[in-house]
């Protein structure tokens, strides 16, 4: 079964899921985020080793085998390959986007009106002051939180990213309310 892919990373997305004309070269501002059929990779895929990716369907994939020559950085190095591999492997052996779900939807939860995108990859549109604020618990932020098995099974690490986005979340209210005021004049 072949699942379609937005290309769109859910950070170049407004909160109602339309582009934002800064982030998204390919569409207007306030178009509608379609489905589509290939999608890259970053090179982080192999962690800690080099490794993208191109993924879709394998009757779209397998022109790349006959009609496209393409070049990567690392092309032929196999030790990131190796890497690869095994990561993809524990992903599915192990289920990992079902095993970080929950710990993602604690942080969503945790976030409030401040959180959206998937639970395995939570995005937050906090103020600097804010994601700052996350920094005084250790958890390093820019605006999303790249899940891992990891951050699952250390339950402390899972609660303190919890506790952090709360934290973050009552800054934000803070912050927000204060711009408030200045905007009334008051």
């Amino acid at each position: 079964m072949s699942v379609p892919l937005v290309a769109i990373p859910s950070t170049d997305l407004s909160a109602n899921g339309s582009c934002r004309a800064r982030d998204c070269a390919t569409l207007p501002a306030g178009a509608p985020a379609k489905p589509s059929t290939l999608m890259s990779t970053p090179k982080t895929r192999g962690m800690p080793a080099p490794l993208s990716a191109i993924v879709g369907p394998y009757k779209y994939l397998k022109r790349y085998e006959e009609d496209v020559f393409f070049s990567l950085t690392h092309g032929g190095e196999a030790v990131s390959l190796a890497a690869g591999l095994a990561t993809m492997k524990v992903v599915q052996e192990r289920n990992v986007p079902e095993l970080i779900r929950p710990l993602g939807e604690r942080i969503l939860e945790a976030a409030g009106k401040y959180g959206r995108g998937y639970p395995q990859r939570p995005v937050f549109s906090f103020s600097r002051g804010a994601l700052e604020e996350m920094g005084t618990y250790g958890v390093l932020c820019g605006g999303y939180a790249n899940l891992t098995l990891a951050h699952v099974e250390n339950k402390e690490v899972g609660d303190r990213i919890v506790e952090a986005v709360a934290s973050a979340r009552n800054t934000q209210k803070i912050c927000d309310k204060i711009i408030a005021e200045m905007d009334a004049g008051v």
